[in-house]
């Protein structure tokens, strides 16, 4: 039975977690009281004094975890077959440099088989577990912790109990042209798992990378939770652009946060496409950790039946003459419903920030509805910075004008909903991928609007 503690609390536990990080233990052998188990075992001990919020938290007041994770999850099997045809179709371009993960395991077969690139020079990619195990373990330990210290709840669930993950360096003045494609397969079937996919980029001084980050459920999977971390570091002058793209199962659950540093004159952009899911929460936070750093956070949520998609964001301006962008945009129909919370900080020695914020929902039922709550946060007076929300539905006028010309509603209304996102997308640089996000987002709309 699971053990939830009262609803006025702003946390709760559930015992098969305990379960879950026992079983973990038990299959460490050797490396039992080591570096690694310990880096475990304090964030186990965190996450159990913590627990999972609730919608007491106010960070979390739109959204509620406990009739998911009531649910007896059970870890997912390591070694599960997938239908690689449908792997297939999420690939992109000609040079495919490619790493598979299978309900949080990586395939050594799969990325083999799907990479037709040989491992570009500056650039060294190995399992996670692997890497927090060799010699330079105890550095990387240490640079992990301390992008944790504000000891997030779902950072120290993920940290407690994943198994595999990659662990990616990139090398000094090292430009990476082909882009790195994750793709985080989850395959339950008829059982109720929860998979913890990680990964850890490093990103040295003037060095250049490209990641694009896909989650799908398989044909038939059922009630599935995916706890997901990413750490990016860029160093001075490094440039990241990393996108990921959320096309889970209708029962899944996705609890995502990704962690940014960034160093002087470093540019680091994530851009986050939410198609799927039963619910999903992304946390993003990027902290501008030097001067004359770019940050770019952008995000497009589309959603139907009874979806629910919360994204969390909290910019960190810590270092003056700094910039960061975000754009984030919703479109919600039926009984889905959206959440976003923008934060930005500006610290009193951040002066010269240029900061903007801006969140725009279309509701296209009655029974939709978005919460929005964008904030600033400063401490520093010469700056720029502004943030804005709107929630509306589609323009009556120009959806009149399209129809006065012969279209037919449905058509007019998605040439207006398109449109709508389009900008979102077009901010992307690679034709192949806008291509691709393109296809899914119509397909999704088309769904939606007959």
């Amino acid at each position: 039975m699971e053990k939830i503690q009262a609803r006025k609390s702003a946390s709760f536990k559930t015992d098969w977690s305990d379960e879950h990080f026992s079983r973990l233990e038990d299959s460490l052998n050797g490396s039992a009281g080591g570096a690694y188990h310990k880096f475990k075992q304090k964030a186990f001990d965190q996450f159990n004094s913590d627990g999972f919020p609730t919608t007491k938290n106010e960070a979390w007041k739109y959204t509620n975890l406990q009739p998911i994770l009531k649910t007896n999850f059970r870890p997912a099997a390591a070694n599960a077959s997938v239908d690689e045809d449908r792997l297939a179709s999420c690939l992109l371009g000609e040079k495919k440099l490619v790493r598979v993960f299978v309900n949080g395991f990586f395939s050594k077969e799969l990325s083999e088989k799907f990479s037709n690139v040989e491992l570009p020079k500056g650039v060294q990619i190995q399992p996670l577990a692997q890497a927090f195990s060799g010699e330079d373990a105890d550095r990387l330990f240490e640079l992990v912790k301390g992008s944790d210290e504000r000891s997030e709840p779902l950072v120290n669930f993920n940290t407690a109990l994943f198994r595999d993950g990659l662990h990616l360096n990139v090398e000094a003045g090292a430009e990476i042209e082909v882009p790195l494609q994750l793709i985080a397969v989850t395959t339950s079937g008829s059982d109720k798992t929860v998979s913890h996919p990680r990964f850890v980029v490093e990103a040295a001084e003037k060095s250049s990378i490209k990641i694009i980050e896909q989650h799908y459920g398989e044909e038939g999977s059922g009630e599935y939770l995916t706890s997901s971390v990413g750490h990016i570091f860029a160093e001075a002058g490094a440039r990241v652009e990393h996108v990921k793209v959320q096309k889970d199962s209708e029962k899944a659950c996705l609890l995502s946060t990704l962690k940014i540093v960034q160093k002087d004159k470093s540019h680091v952009e994530t851009h986050l496409f939410s198609l799927g899911g039963r619910l999903a929460r992304n946390e993003v936070y990027p902290v501008l950790d030097g001067e004359y750093c770019n940050t770019v956070v952008n995000g497009l949520t589309i959603l139907s039946d009874e979806q629910h998609v919360d994204n969390y964001t909290l910019i960190d301006h810590a270092l003056p003459n700094c910039e960061s962008n975000e754009l984030f945009k919703g479109i919600y129909a039926d009984k889905s419903r959206g959440v976003f919370g923008g934060t930005i900080i500006v610290r009193p020695d951040a002066q010269k920030t240029n900061a903007i914020q801006s969140n725009k929902s279309i509701l296209l039922s009655d029974d939709a509805s978005v919460e929005t709550r964008p904030q600033l946060k400063i401490w520093a007076d010469d700056v720029k910075c502004t943030h804005g929300a709107t929630v509306g539905q589609l323009d009556e006028e120009a959806l009149f004008y399209l129809r006065s010309r012969g279209i037919s509603k449905q058509d007019a209304t998605g040439i207006l909903v398109d449109a709508f996102a389009t900008d979102v997308v077009e901010q992307l640089e690679n034709e192949e991928l806008v291509d691709f996000l393109a296809k899914e987002i119509r397909s999704k709309l088309a769904r939606i609007i007959s």
